[in-house]
């Protein structure tokens, strides 16, 4: 047997896999969600958070869960947006839809930082992910926000249809690194399809980067890893093929545990992708 075929690779479900935390000590912020949006006692936090996240490696056994980092509440730690798009959503005249979002903690701390819940909605490709989510901040029968459980990429979802034109702001969480270039245009043009025609829209998001910006093989097929550069370029086929224009904002940093040294697994030139993509006002 070679090594490739004996070492678990992404889609594992194996607790020995390098991207598999047995434990995590809950960062502040996410511990202060737990504790005061639906009041989880302090002392049974740790245990919850590590029971929930068991249950969703079970259902699909991505990194980012491996490494607990649905804790690190990446949204409201961009401080180059958060405080603007908090106060566009407070104003309970506008909406936003999370693509990809996975436990809905991004949705919770909006809500919790005051935004009207009825105006945030989530689209995941795993259903167990969003009733894991319920389970996760016990608010199934308070929260007003909506889900969908289906793929952006489907030309014909009919959420797709039904949910066209309503969005002011779309963020695409960590979703964009695991598709093609190809594939990442489609989403991108559904993403607009979802945005108001009219008024200051925008999608916004993060992904793994790479510092060449490189295909890069996954366990299924070549997904695309983007730098600045390249990322600019997608934004621009994107912009041929919508007949729309976009003020395109793109960093790499060393986000995804890169920083603390915990990604030793996979591409040293690994990075975080962070964008925000704006309409043009003509």
């Amino acid at each position: 047997m070679t090594a490739s075929s004996s070492t678990p690779q992404v889609g594992s479900r194996d607790h020995t896999v390098k991207w598999f935390d047995e434990t995590v000590t809950v960062p502040p912020q996410a511990r202060e969600l737990l504790e005061n949006y639906r009041h989880i006692p302090a002392a049974e936090v740790q245990d919850h958070v590590v029971t929930l996240r068991n249950k969703a490696w079970e259902v699909w056994p991505y990194p980012c869960l491996g490494q607990f980092r649905f804790l690190e509440l990446n949204l409201a730690n961009r401080a180059d947006i958060y405080p603007q798009l908090l106060s566009r959503l407070r104003g309970g005249d506008q909406r936003f839809l999370d693509v990809g979002c996975c436990l809905g903690q991004d949705i919770r701390k909006l809500v919790y930082d005051g935004v009207p819940s009825e105006n945030l909605a989530g689209i995941e490709l795993e259903a167990g992910f969003v009733e894991l989510g319920y389970e996760l901040f016990r608010d199934r029968d308070t929260l007003k926000s909506r889900f969908a459980v289906g793929t952006i990429l489907d030309e014909d979802w009919v959420v797709l249809k039904e949910w066209e034109g309503q969005y002011d702001v779309v963020q695409l969480g960590m979703i964009l690194h695991l598709f093609t270039w190809e594939e990442q245009a489609r989403v991108f043009e559904h993403a607009i399809r979802l945005l108001k025609r009219e008024g200051d829209v925008a999608i916004i998001g993060q992904a793994t980067g790479n510092l060449d910006g490189i295909a890069s093989p996954s366990w299924r097929k070549n997904t695309f890893r983007h730098n600045a550069e390249t990322f600019g370029k997608l934004i621009s086929e994107v912009e041929r093929s919508t007949g729309t224009r976009w003020e395109v904002t793109a960093s790499l940093d060393d986000g995804l545990s890169v920083h603390d040294g915990k990604r030793t697994w996979d591409d040293p030139k690994t990075r975080r992708l962070l964008f925000e993509v704006r309409r043009k006002q003509e």
